[in-house]
């Protein structure tokens, strides 16, 4: 898949014809080889969780061979575009226990400078937290499981094409549902950056779309104040519960850590429905969110939060927006009163920073009106 997506980057940019050629052949085999992976790593939890019957077992082995069948002519794919532009020198070998190693490594620096930065914060049992986290999303049913909790709440025609009208849909997709995760490292650099602003991240916190709990435990122990995390998906949510339990309530010292747990506080519940009045800081982790529910929790967060509440956002979704009104007033049409009341939000910096799926820009706001 890595592969895949580097030889696509490579060939997206060209205008040569037969480089889209190869491209739209990548795309096509990107999306086959991602269906086909959800559909192995569904069966697998599935057949795992239930009664492990032969058609059961008949039907996971069949995926695998999917799978491996459409990696092989992903393979053969590769090889050619190597061959036809070699001064595409992107293709080099993919390590997965490589990268794994890289990120454990790049996890210990940012543990370190977190033990230095904050030396009254017990940063020891953040370390005991990702290496759990780390731990279990290196499992094929942790994903098999995320894949079976999405479809759940997938509309029945979720694959319908017929209405083309996007702003009247309010449906979620899969994609939605994507994995991902932000390292501690990025995390210390947003800190260090609303600071510098002039605002302090010690504040309560709450983050939509919480995942297995990374950024809650991040918040908490690092500002030492309450963080809250909305997550729909109920795996997910239990993740985050049980390493809450299992790691924060151990340690030598027992009231400091039943204190700690009191600070982490999780919900599985649909993130539109959350009190976010009580924060004074908030992550949208929307980085697959489609328009509509980005657009929605704006307004939530417009509606509910008091001024000078942060706004951390995956994308520049609301600088879209805002950019758009601009555009309206420019042009003399007609204001959107509800995106026009989005002004009130100012941002304070756009900062480039890596998280598992790449590097994103993240968008840091303050709500500067009621």
């Amino acid at each position: 898949m890595a592969r895949l997506q580097e030889a696509a980057r490579a060939l997206q940019a060209s205008s040569d014809k037969d480089r889209r050629k190869s491209l739209v052949k990548l795309v096509t085999l990107l999306e086959q080889i991602a269906r086909r992976r959800n559909d192995l790593l569904k069966r697998r939890w599935e057949h795992n969780a239930g009664a492990r019957d032969a058609a059961e077992i008949n039907a996971v082995n069949k995926a695998q061979v999917a799978l491996i069948r459409t990696l092989s002519s992903a393979g053969s794919i590769i090889a050619r575009v190597v061959d036809k532009f070699p001064e595409l020198d992107v293709f080099g070998d993919f390590d997965v226990d490589a990268r794994r190693a890289a990120v454990l490594v790049e996890d210990a620096r940012a543990l370190s400078v977190a033990k230095t930065t904050y030396p009254n914060r017990p940063v020891e049992m953040l370390e005991r937290i990702v290496a759990r986290l780390r731990e279990a999303e290196s499992s094929y049913d942790f994903h098999g499981q995320i894949i079976c909790d999405a479809d759940a709440l997938l509309p029945p025609d979720d694959n319908d094409d017929d209405d083309d009208d996007d702003d009247v849909d309010d449906d979620y997709s899969l994609e939605n549902f994507a994995y991902g995760s932000t390292p501690l490292s990025t995390w210390l650099r947003l800190m260090e950056e609303i600071q510098s602003e002039g605002h302090s991240p010690e504040v309560s916190w709450g983050v939509m779309g919480s995942s297995c709990g990374w950024m809650v435990f991040y918040a908490s122990v690092i500002s030492g104040r309450v963080a809250h995390g909305w997550e729909i998906l109920p795996s997910l949510h239990q993740c985050a519960v049980r390493v809450a339990e299992e790691e924060v309530a151990s340690g030598s010292y027992e009231k400091e850590h039943d204190l700690m747990r009191d600070l982490m506080q999780f919900h599985c519940e649909d993130a539109l429905k959350a009190n976010v009045a009580q924060c004074g800081a908030i992550v949208i982790a929307g980085q697959c969110w489609e328009a509509w529910l980005l657009h929605a929790m704006y307004k939530k967060i417009r509606a509910e939060c008091g001024v000078g509440t942060l706004l951390l956002d995956y994308n520049g979704g609301l600088s879209e927006l805002l950019d758009k009104e601009k555009k309206k007033k420019q042009d003399g049409e007609e204001e959107n009163k509800t995106t026009e009341e989005l002004c009130l939000f100012r941002l304070l910096f756009v900062l480039p920073l890596p998280v598992s799926w790449g590097t994103v820009e993240f968008h840091v706001w303050v709500l500067e009106g009621q």
